[in-house]
């Protein structure tokens, strides 16, 4: 069954076969302010994923070491 989904993604045909992973781009946007900083960054980062998963593994992107300051809020979108 894994063949047959890996070929119709080959060929394109990812309305059929679910498990197709494509690339797409996860945008970053991060804020954070204080006494004596006032920051706003954006980044943006390409995700391998299923179409249904591809917000899901854009999240890790929003914390840990991806924030530049661990006060920030960070919010990332899929595309």
């Amino acid at each position: 069954m894994k063949a047959i989904a890996l070929i119709l993604c080959a060929a394109g045909l990812s309305l059929v076969a679910t498990s197709c992973k494509k690339t797409y781009s996860c945008s970053c946007t991060e804020t954070y302010q204080d006494a004596s900083v006032d920051y706003e960054g954006t980044d943006i980062y390409p995700i391998v994923a299923k179409k249904k998963d591809k917000q899901s593994e854009c999240d890790k992107y929003a914390t840990g070491v991806y924030k530049t300051y661990d006060e920030s809020v960070r919010t990332c979108t899929a595309n």
